[in-house]
């Protein structure tokens, strides 16, 4: 009709985010910590394997829920608990599906994993290693340092491990000496391994000595593809989501890495809303890591 209002010019406007759509797809994870997959230790509570068997970093996982033989895209948000508003932000309005990862510094650690659970997110510990930039840029007194022996790693390591309960598993998001040394990443990985947990890199660096050495002693690993904030702009995020999306079409699966900014939180968030469409599926990390016995 001739009194029709005009149709918009120019491409549509960016998806918004829908909080209650959101909130519909994050059911909660089951509370933890499992008592059976518990040890004490002079250190605190550390994360053990199950009397029969049960691996934490399988029974802590969110069940994967997409289609079989879709891609599958997995994103990582790391270093969460030490900024209440970003921690609370990622908790509250990125989909249960993206994983979580906090830092074993974060006061009320325990409660961060618990809320973190209660909106569907499975949880990982941020370890603490040295960066590339060592001694001028700090990473805490009890971080994993290339100079330590396998002893003091291991010390450092379940300092950390005894911080809470209930994660799948070991992250760090920074390039550092202490994962790309085969002298210090084979005891840290075999103390993972011990421990029934999986390893992820979120650098995005080259990870080849710890790759390797997983692969070879059957620890649950994975490396992220790309760093999704590595450039802090909408332009540069969204940039890097499509390349995820081109890398899972490619090969099946791809892995993200991102920290809590406002801006990667939104560009995240909206991005979510569009992969049902585009037949891709995201998934929890644990979904994108093989078991030992499958390769």
């Amino acid at each position: 009709p001739d009194d029709a209002p005009p149709l918009p010019e120019g491409p549509p406007p960016p998806m918004a985010v829908d909080p209650l759509r959101l909130a519909q797809s994050q059911p909660p994870l089951p509370a933890v910590p499992d008592p059976d997959l518990q040890e004490d230790s002079v250190d605190g509570v550390l994360p053990r394997i199950g009397p029969e068997g049960q691996q934490p970093w399988q029974v802590y996982a969110r069940p994967f829920e997409g289609e079989e033989g879709r891609p599958r895209i997995a994103i990582v948000f790391g270093a969460l608990g030490l900024d209440s508003s970003g921690t609370v932000r990622a908790i509250e309005d990125l989909p249960g599906q993206v994983s979580l990862s906090l830092s074993p510094y974060a006061s009320s650690l325990q409660d961060w994993v618990a809320q973190a659970r209660s909106k569907g997110h499975e949880v990982l510990l941020s370890l603490p290693v040295q960066p590339l930039g060592y001694p001028a840029s700090d990473p805490g007194p009890h971080a994993l340092l290339a100079t330590q022996n396998a002893s003091e790693m291991v010390s450092r390591l379940r300092w950390s491990l005894a911080r809470a309960g209930g994660y799948v598993g070991l992250s760090t998001g920074i390039e550092s000496p202490v994962i790309t040394d085969a002298r210090t990443a084979e005891p840290l990985l075999g103390a993972v391994k011990e421990r029934g947990l999986l390893f992820f890199d979120g650098s995005a660096a080259s990870t080849v000595t710890a790759a390797e050495l997983a692969r070879r002693d059957g620890v649950p690993f994975a490396a992220a593809d790309l760093v999704i904030d590595a450039t802090l702009t909408p332009a540069g995020i969204d940039d890097a989501l499509a390349r995820l999306e081109s890398l899972a079409r490619q090969n099946g699966q791809a892995i993200g890495f991102a920290r809590a900014y406002p801006i990667s939180l939104d560009r995240v968030a909206g991005w979510a809303l569009s992969l049902e469409a585009k037949g891709i599926s995201l998934a929890p990390l644990t979904a994108l890591i093989a078991t030992p016995e499958s390769g």
